[in-house]
Parts: C-alpha cells; structure tokens; sequence
C-alpha cells in the first residue's frame, strides 16, 4: 500500500501493484499563524490552490517548484526543490502537515 498525492512522478514512486491512499480529499487549509508567520495544511494541499488562499490574505510561499498542481504532502515526500539558486529547496523547510 501507497500513499498517493496528485500523481505527477517523473519515476514509478507513486506507482503500485496493490493499492493506494489516496491524499486528495486531504486538501484543506488547517490554520495560519501569522505571528510565527506559518500556515498549516493538510498533506493534500495542492501549491496552487494554497497560493492563491495565501495570497488572498496578503501572504505567500518562499519558493516554489514550477507546477502549481502538486500536493504540499507529495513535495515533502519526494524531497521537491523549487526555483532559484540562492533559494533554499521547499524540502528543506521546516514543514508540520495535519490530517484533520
């Protein structure tokens, strides 16, 4: 058994002869701190839709990777870097994912 996230793999880690889990209804905005300037989601969270939330509130990420689809669980699981040299990789981040 897999967890699964939006499915987007350059390799067959997201694949399996048995069965997944499925993140995709895990997709919610779980909380924003704006003191310690950090937002909580749900592993199902995809970049885009986290985007345009965090900037509806005058927020945003750090860094990116270049495809607005994948899942923030999904990046933290297959070590994602973002864009930019003298940026630090989204994996690198100091990330808590919540599952409520």
């Amino acid at each position: 058994m897999r967890v699964q996230g939006t499915h987007h793999s350059f390799n067959g880690i997201d694949d399996s002869k048995y069965a997944f889990v499925s993140m995709l209804k895990l997709n919610e905005v779980v909380g924003l701190n704006t003191s310690d300037m950090t937002v909580t989601v749900q592993g199902g969270m995809r970049y885009g839709e986290l985007c345009k939330w965090l900037e509806s509130r005058g927020y945003a990420l750090h860094n990116l990777a270049s495809l607005p689809h994948i899942s923030v669980g999904g990046s933290i699981a297959t070590a994602t870097h973002g864009s930019g040299a003298t940026r630090m990789e989204i994996f690198r981040r100091p990330y808590a994912v919540s599952d409520t």
